[in-house]
C-alpha cells in the first residue's frame, strides 16, 4: 500500500445505526495506514474507533456520530463524537 506523509484531514458524520460501526472502524485504520500508521497501530485504531461508535449508539443521544481523522505532522490523530459527548480522542506516532 502506498502512504504519504502529506496532511490528511478527514470528517464524515454517520446515522446512529451498528451497521456501520465496522465500516468506519476499517476507514479509519485504512486512513491511519495510508498515512504512514504501521499495521499494529491501524489495527488498534480499527478496533477503538469501532468500540467508540458502537458506545455512541448505546448512549442515550439523538445526533448523529462524528469521525474526525487528521494526520500531520508526525501525528495521527482520530475523534469519535457523538452531539456534546466525546467517545474517543487518541494520538498515534505515523511511522512515515
Amino acid at each position: 500500500m502506498e502512504t504519504t506523509t502529506s496532511p490528511l484531514t478527514f470528517a464524515a458524520s454517520f446515522p446512529r445505526d451498528a451497521r456501520f460501526a465496522p465500516t468506519v472502524g476499517e476507514l479509519a485504520a485504512k486512513l491511519a495506514q495510508t498515512t504512514g500508521c504501521v499495521d499494529g497501530v491501524s489495527l488498534e485504531i480499527r478496533a477503538a474507533v469501532t468500540a467508540a461508535f458502537e458506545a455512541a449508539i448505546a448512549a442515550d443521544e439523538s445526533a448523529s456520530i462524528a469521525l474526525s481523522l487528521c494526520a500531520d505532522g508526525p501525528s495521527f490523530a482520530t475523534e469519535v463524537t457523538c452531539g456534546s459527548q466525546s467517545y474517543l480522542r487518541v494520538t498515534h506516532p505515523r511511522s512515515a
